[in-house]
């Protein structure tokens, strides 16, 4: 099976990176399209025996499975530049949220499935959403499957819950990235502790925890009745967060939701052009 790669910015990056490290793919398997020479250099010299090119439409042609990772605005010109090269049992991976599969659809018929990688897969862990068209049949299924199980969860949901599960997956190691800094920086206000020291003692917690949870099989409820002793200090801490996140929380999804809409929005506009 030969796979393809158009756009290798961070996420195309981070998925060839993920695939070739772990041995889901090796190298020769690979076929990666960039415009931008610095990249297909940087791509030869990191996994020798990869081909890397500046044309789409050979990707294409030469893809049993073609993955599409390039920017929302981009996805028609893309799509428009390679339908005449796919071939006609080729399977069709878009990287793009904003992206339906019915957008798909109107320029390849063919297989066609929708991914939500996150960028913990270059560590082998996290969710990976799926969705397919009816197309798509349980051996191309189980082959998108071994692909992204080699270094994520693989769960397959409707095309219509990709935005609220994604900010629980491929957006929330930045939402956790940024509780650990501001978690940090409200002990340094607190006094007493610096702020390298701070983010250093949060973010090794936030690894312990994480570990116990998985190692004990606890849930969130249970760690936290195991820490927060009745009328303790921590209980107390506790109390606050429940008292005041759930509104910032309630904001964040409101505010990401709208935001999907609007680039859903604008996908929409270049498809019915």
């Amino acid at each position: 099976m030969k796979v393809g790669f158009i756009g290798y910015g961070n996420m195309g990056s981070t998925m060839v990176r993920s695939f070739l490290s772990s041995g889901a793919l090796a190298p020769s398997q690979a076929i990666v399209a960039s415009r931008r020479k610095e990249a297909r250099d940087e791509i030869r010299g990191s996994f020798p025996g990869i081909e890397a090119t500046d044309s789409n439409k050979h990707a294409a042609r030469e893809s049993d499975v073609l993955l599409l990772s390039v920017r929302s605005d981009e996805v028609r010109a893309v799509l428009d530049e390679i339908a005449g090269d796919l071939r006609p049992d080729a399977h069709v991976i878009s990287v793009n949220d904003g992206v339906t599969l019915k957008d798909i659809g109107s320029i390849f018929s063919g297989k066609a499935t929708k991914v939500m990688p996150p960028i913990t897969m270059e560590v082998g862990r996290g969710v990976t959403l799926v969705c397919h068209n009816d197309k798509v049949r349980e051996p191309d299924k189980a082959a998108v499957r071994s692909l992204f199980g080699r270094v994520s969860v693989v769960k397959e949901i409707p095309e219509g819950r990709f935005e609220v599960a994604g900010d629980l997956t491929s957006s929330a190691p930045a939402y956790v990235a940024a509780f650990i800094e501001l978690f940090a920086e409200g002990a340094c206000r607190s006094g007493g502790i610096g702020r390298e020291e701070a983010v250093e003692l949060a973010t090794e917690t936030l690894f312990a925890t994480a570990g116990l949870m998985e190692a004990q099989k606890l849930d969130a409820a249970t760690l936290v009745s195991k820490v927060a002793t009745p009328g303790g200090i921590t209980e107390q801490g506790v109390d606050v967060l429940e008292a005041e996140m759930p509104h910032v929380i309630d904001r964040l999804f409101r505010e990401t939701g709208e935001r999907h809409e609007r680039a859903k929005e604008a996908v929409r506009r270049q498809f019915d052009a």
